[in-house]
């Protein structure tokens, strides 16, 4: 089964060894303050069972009075804990099993596959060693994770003189009370999927989550006290679906997919996806307000945190943020780094620097790159008509490179921005980033009235196929920052709605050239631009919609994980529309080319067709749009000369419809 995942030191043959064919040349790799473990060839940690010194199984159906502790070497258990070889006696209570173990041990905890708890997790021991923690995990044959249904209480609780070397992998975690479309549902009181606090003076390390699920929850928290120590917190493919908030002494609490406090050792969110988290229902309806979205809750709020890496994580549908970052105090969230990650239907993407500006330069050494930012505010949870995407303010180093932000194509977003730059801040790069059909938004904002230092918004593509209605491609509240802004190539379907800002006044782009000594690159073609999450939805996954991509994360666990649902697969096929990667064109290109020619490409508008067939062809835009269609038979030319400059594809079908051919064509 591939989501067993070993390392055994002694690679021999027996019909019970799983042997994974992977040599590591070191035991750990160091990224920042991150350790992270080896990974089998599915991408999960690897579980090494001779680091353990007991082995401890729950089951429904077991007995607490007859379970028993293993040995990795009993002969029960045999060369595979996770399928025994012999019949073992399982406790019936995860609390029972954790009270057989004390701090410090190398224990497994193992919980049969597709059995129902209704416990949390507490108690929560310490284990021995980086190499040597203590794992939750599962056992058996079954293809679903154990479930632990905990109602009001939080999933994982662990208070307060910090927890170290523990890792949970492969479990579900379940709120059921708080469902209201379960029949367990009781009323709205709950508690977070994890909570982990810290106190003064204690520590909090090498903590791996991986793997699990959590539903209905309040929030997910890892935090602590100034003086403690927080490091090495790994949060890997994990999905975090429909946490809302709670009524604590009669006031409402505040709800959020992930929140850290205070973490300076280092943190790795890596490949989670979450959906929908900080509210059940739209603000300002009917239903009960603790439901509600509200401008607090986001899918992530990161406080006062350094050394952290954002990577591959894929958010859908939050209340209003994707990743909220606060910070009070100069230099105090540091170091961090948000990379391929997929956001989809967020009020804000990326805030990094909102509320308290009282102290200049609070982030510092900040990198955003090769991201994808698309549908800004298309469900207004929150009924505000907003579309921000990325937002900088008080950074001291920082780049924002290589992003692709793209498809604001809701007609009720009014306040949009693509990248907003505000506050102070010094040694800060912008480039290379593709904005592209961002109806009704801001591309470029600059509205900071204080002094900036070696800041560069350079090589950047900002395209409007359409209409940009009201939005602005550069809006620049200080005339100022005409200096900062410099070879960006801008692209627009109408170029008389001037569409450039400087202090209050509009100019053409032409006109604002003229004014402030910009200049107009030759932007880029791209190869399919109307690549979007609806076409993946559609054409990579065969779904009839987006909302069949919500439902099926229900289905997604650590048994079944589908990277065809995470951001990493997402990204790759759409930013193959704008970068190209020698995939776009059919594999049968080759072998129809002595069926069908085409000749000259590049050209002026006019591609001559040779074919050895008939059938009919269609040319699309790079809307996607079907511009032209016909009938080819052995001579043709396809005329394109009213057709704007830029890249047309062309499928060619046979006479039964089959798509035999497809060609990309570069109008000069």
């Amino acid at each position: 089964m591939k989501n067993l995942h070993f390392l055994f030191n002694k690679f021999q043959k027996t019909k019970n060894f799983l042997c994974i064919p992977i040599i590591f040349l070191t035991l750990l790799t160091v990224h920042s303050q991150i350790i992270e473990n080896p990974y089998d060839s599915n991408g999960w940690s690897i579980l090494n069972p001779e680091n353990t010194s007991k082995i401890l199984y729950v089951s429904s159906s077991g007995d607490d009075t007859t379970g028993e502790v293993y040995s990795n070497t009993a002969t029960e258990i045999g060369s595979n804990p996770i399928l025994p070889a012999g019949a073992i006696n399982p406790f019936r209570t995860i609390a029972a099993a954790v009270n057989q173990i004390s701090n410090g041990e190398a224990a497994w905890i193992l919980l049969k596959r597709g059995d129902v708890f209704y416990e949390r997790l507490r108690n929560i021991k310490n284990g021995n060693s980086l190499t040597r923690p203590i794992v939750y995990a599962s056992y058996g044959p079954g293809s679903q994770p154990p479930l632990l249904k905990t109602g009001a209480n939080n999933g994982i609780s662990a208070c307060c003189l910090g927890t170290q070397h523990v890792w949970f992998i492969g479990l579900s975690f379940y709120a059921h009370t708080r469902n209201p479309d379960d029949i367990d549902f009781v009323n709205y009181d709950g508690g977070d999927g994890i909570n982990f606090f810290t106190a003064n003076n204690q520590t909090t390390e090498n903590i791996l989550i991986e793997g699990c699920t959590f539903n209905f929850y309040r929030s997910n928290v890892i935090q602590g006290y100034r003086m403690g120590t927080i490091k090495n917190i790994r949060v890997r493919r994990n999905i975090i679906r429909n946490n809302y908030g709670t009524i604590v002494n009669g006031d409402i609490k505040h709800s959020q997919g992930f929140f850290t406090s205070n973490i300076k050792g280092g943190i790795l969110l890596e490949e989670n996806i979450f959906d929908h988290n900080g509210w059940f229902s739209k603000a300002g309806g009917s239903d009960d307000a603790v439901r509600q979205a509200t401008i607090f809750n986001h899918h992530t709020y990161f406080y006062h945190t350094e050394n952290a890496i954002f990577r591959g994580n894929a958010f859908h549908r939050p209340s209003s943020i994707g990743n909220k970052w606060a910070n009070t105090e100069t230099g105090d969230a540091a170091n961090i780094t948000i990379e391929d990650n997929f956001y989809n239907d967020c009020e804000v993407a990326i805030s990094m620097g909102g509320n308290d500006a009282t102290n200049p330069h609070r982030f510092k050494d900040i990198t955003i790159k090769d991201n994808i930012i698309t549908s800004p505010g298309l469900s207004q949870p929150t009924n505000r008509t907003l579309g921000w995407d990325i937002g900088i303010n008080d950074w001291d180093n920082g780049e924002v490179t290589k992003n692709l932000i793209i498809h604001q194509t809701s007609p009720s977003v009014d306040n949009g921005r693509g990248i907003s730059i505000t506050g102070e801040n010094r040694n800060l790069t912008v480039s290379e980033n593709i904005l592209y059909n961002l109806g009704g938004t801001e591309g470029i904002r600059m509205s900071t009235l204080v002094s900036n230092t070696n800041v560069s918004v350079t090589n950047n593509e900002l395209t409007a196929p359409t209409s940009l209605n009201s939005g602005f491609m550069v809006n620049m509240y200080d005339g100022n920052y005409t200096s900062l802004i410099s070879n960006n190539a801008y692209e627009l379907q109408d170029d008389t709605a001037n569409n450039f800002n400087v202090s209050g006044t509009r100019y053409s782009l032409n006109d604002w050239m003229s004014e402030t000594g910009a200049t107009n690159t030759i932007t880029t073609v791209y190869p399919d631009p109307s690549r979007s999450f609806d076409r993946y939805v559609s054409e990579v996954l065969g779904l009839a919609n987006r909302n069949e991509y919500y439902q099926n994360l229900a289905n997604i666990n650590y048994l079944n994980w589908n990277t065809a649902y995470t951001a990493s697969a997402i990204n790759k096929w759409i930013k193959e529309g704008f970068y190209g990667d020698g995939t776009l064109s059919t594999p049968d290109d080759e072998l129809n080319a002595s069926t069908i020619q085409t000749y000259p490409n590049p050209g002026t508008g006019i591609l001559k067709v040779k074919s050895s067939i008939e059938g009919n062809y269609q040319v699309h835009n790079q809307l996607g749009q079907i511009i032209l269609s016909e009938k080819f038979n052995q001579y043709n030319e396809i005329d394109l000369t009213r057709q704007a400059a830029g890249l047309y594809l062309i499928n060619f079908y046979d006479q039964s419809k089959n798509k035999i051919k497809t060609l990309k064509y570069l109008k000069r």
